[in-house]
């Protein structure tokens, strides 16, 4: 039987790599819908647009979970990802977010017990451990999900929520349901 701490692990683990999933499903439906016009669109210069969340996200699955807990360079440039100010391809945009959490997954299905969660590790400068990083991109990779979501509802005057139910446990399940402003 395998130890309790363990499974928790492991739970915690797929958690995680859940929630990555379907918020990157999110975004990959919000970004469908819009022309590479609207995802470098912002109301005012000093606002970013969903191209710089896009880039952060990037940036911030890379260095917390990739750099922190996979052990690979740390070569973030976080002032970069908001001050870019070049025009992107969506489907670029995509893609290397879609390789970024991949990327992340693959190191989250190497941490299987307690002990691997619980390791000292350095992000940012700061004293973590794997459990505090994966636990950080996940509520921020959903925080800004929502933020590139309500963006791409200003840039094209819609609106987009996704519907769910307690009883729905795979991302393909939820589907986006559209409204007019």
């Amino acid at each position: 039987m395998p130890d309790a701490n363990d499974a928790l692990a492991a739970a915690a683990v797929n958690e995680a790599r859940r929630v990555l999933r379907i918020n990157l499903k999110k975004i990959r439906h919000c970004l469908d819908q819009l022309s590479d016009e609207h995802v470098n669109w912002r109301p005012f210069e000093q606002q970013n647009s969903i191209a710089n969340v896009i880039l952060h996200l990037c940036g911030n699955v890379r260095q917390w979970i990739i750099t922190g807990i996979g052990n690979e360079p740390d070569r973030r440039n976080r002032e970069a990802e908001f001050a870019d100010r070049r025009s992107y391809r969506r489907g670029d945009l995509l893609d290397r977010l879609e390789k970024t959490v991949a990327e992340a997954d693959t190191v989250l299905s190497r941490l299987t017990t307690a002990d691997d969660l619980l390791g000292p590790r350095k992000v940012q400068g700061f004293d973590e451990t794997a459990l505090s990083a994966m636990l950080h991109v996940a509520a921020h990779f959903e925080g800004h999900t929502t933020r590139s979501c309500t963006s791409r509802a200003c840039s094209s005057a819609t609106s987009t929520s996704f519907t769910s139910s307690p009883a729905i446990k795979s991302a393909e399940a939820c589907e986006p349901a559209r409204t007019e402003n």
